[in-house]
């Protein structure tokens, strides 16, 4: 066994500059698509709520023009300043509202919710949000859409013991073990004909901290994020879903063209092994593709769910596919991410499939928890990026721990480890491992560099959790702004 500490991977942004943390290279460079025709200059933005939540919203989205100081600590990489969101600041693009965007809830009809019995009350609250998007977005150009999240949907969202709190900006979460409460899925599921983006938040994220922002009747006082840090993860996912690239991963001139897919699965109906399976295709520009897969069956084996040999055939086949599609040539080299691990007729399907594509590099990599745990002198926990190489295909990898960067831990909870085992690799484990901390940084959802898995999987679960609320021919929308 080898233990090594990998350099924290950097990202690129605008002009080639290059930046270990999002926030600073989007300050100093601007974001990785500043130049192109397409990227986003003006966004605009649909409300949906209570009118005094819309009061509210649109109070804060003004205020958000102008620079946010961040929390005086003795960490400036941690708690960054915010630059203000405008044309003449680092995102170089501005939120246009109209009354005419707007559409307001009755007051009465969410306090009717109270009165449902908790499971029938998230698809009463869905119907309700349902009815004025549809009018919104029939009526308006809208680019992306802010739905608040009403309180009284909390005493339906169901919860663990020891669940952590929760997020106070839900499409920008800070940890990955958070998931959003259902109505989050359910409501993204159902508006997905209406081909906008939505951005759900709750009250809290917009009626605290600032002296010019109102006080919300019954809000607790919660200091899990500070104004800057809310302001730079809501902006970024806005950015994002509105057809911006805030980075993108730095691609030398001598690497090959990469396509990552991750595949997760998600079960149909209750109390039964069929389930289906999720692909989320990625370049190296963080570009995301969604592909619907084949079916799934529990083994009797291992007691995991697994595709068969002409289903991993074709979810390979169809990845690329949608690659192909997506960027008018196919890659070099293919990674393929799963939440399970391969078995032989896994392994058998998408190796044909590689042969059969011409893709010279394939390489099959499960990525799971680790039981293993590892221990710094001190009183820290082990380094972002620590790796122990167990074996020549497999190994554990931090990448949640403490970050130089930030000099300290930036997370709650211990942090866990994840698992690396290459079914097929053409590259050494450590070389993997390398590319799985990069990629635990394309999260527009959150401009801390903490995520726990890389994009391909945790995509493909967000995207799991919210298309096996459609039916098997509902339309998908392929690109992954719909469902973050």
């Amino acid at each position: 066994m080898k233990a090594d500490v990998l350099p924290e991977p950097q990202l690129e942004f605008a002009g080639g500059g290059r930046h270990v943390d999002p926030r600073f290279g989007v300050v100093a460079y601007g974001p990785a698509d500043l130049e192109a025709p397409g990227a986003p200059r003006q966004i605009n933005v649909g409300i949906v709520g209570t009118q005094a939540h819309i009061d509210a919203l649109e109070q804060w989205l003004t205020s958000l023009r102008e620079p946010i100081a961040g929390m005086k600590q003795r960490q400036p990489g941690l708690w960054p300043d915010f630059p203000g969101f405008r044309q003449s600041s680092s995102y170089c693009a501005e939120i246009v509202m109209d009354d005419r965007t707007q559409r307001p809830i009755r007051s009465r009809d969410i306090e009717r919710l109270k009165t449902i019995s908790p499971t029938k009350r998230i698809n009463a609250a869905v119907k309700l949000y349902l009815e004025e998007l549809e009018t919104l977005v029939q009526d308006t150009n809208v680019d992306v859409v802010i739905c608040h999240i009403p309180e009284e949907l909390d005493e339906a969202t169901p919860r663990r013991a020891g669940a952590k709190p929760k997020l106070d900006v839900i499409d920008s979460q800070t940890a990955d073990e958070e998931r959003p409460p259902a109505f989050h899925d359910l409501l993204k599921a159902r508006a997905m004909p209406l081909r906008v983006p939505l951005q759900l938040v709750r009250a809290r994220a917009y009626t605290r901290g600032a002296p010019n922002r109102p006080s919300m009747k019954g809000q607790k006082a919660d200091e899990r994020q500070d104004d800057a840090t809310i302001a730079w993860n809501f902006l970024t996912a806005l950015y994002y879903k509105a057809g911006g690239t805030p980075w993108r991963l730095v691609r030398e001139s001598t690497d090959l063209t990469a396509c990552f897919v991750g595949i997760a699965f998600f079960r149909i109906g209750d109390g039964n092994d069929t389930a289906s399976s999720i692909a989320q295709v990625f370049n190296q520009r963080g570009d995301g593709v969604i592909v619907r897969g084949g079916p799934a069956r529990k083994s009797n084996e291992d007691h995991q769910l697994h595709l068969s040999e002409k289903g991993a055939y074709a979810a390979l086949k169809d990845a690329v596919k949608a690659y192909y599609a997506e960027h008018k040539t196919r890659p070099a080299r293919v990674v393929v991410h799963k939440v399970t691990p391969f078995d032989d007729n896994e392994r058998a399907g998408m190796l044909a499939a590689a042969d059969d594509l011409d893709i010279a590099l394939c390489e099959l990599v499960w990525v799971t928890s680790s039981g293993v745990r590892l221990y710094r002198r001190g009183y820290h926990p082990p380094w972002r990026g620590t790796l122990l190489e167990t074996a020549r295909d497999s190994a554990v990898l931090y990448t949640r721990g403490t970050v130089e960067w930030y000099e300290g831990y930036p997370g709650m909870y211990v942090p866990r480890p994840v698992a690396l085992r290459a079914a097929f690799a053409e590259r050494g484990i450590r070389e993997i491992a390398d590319e799985v901390l990069a990629l635990s940084k394309m999260n527009w959802n959150s401009t801390r560099f903490d995520g726990r898995e890389p994009v391909t999987l945790r995509t493909a679960r967000r995207v799991a959790n919210i298309i096996k609320h459609l039916p098997e021919d509902a339309h998908l929308e392929p690109t992954y702004a719909y469902y973050m």
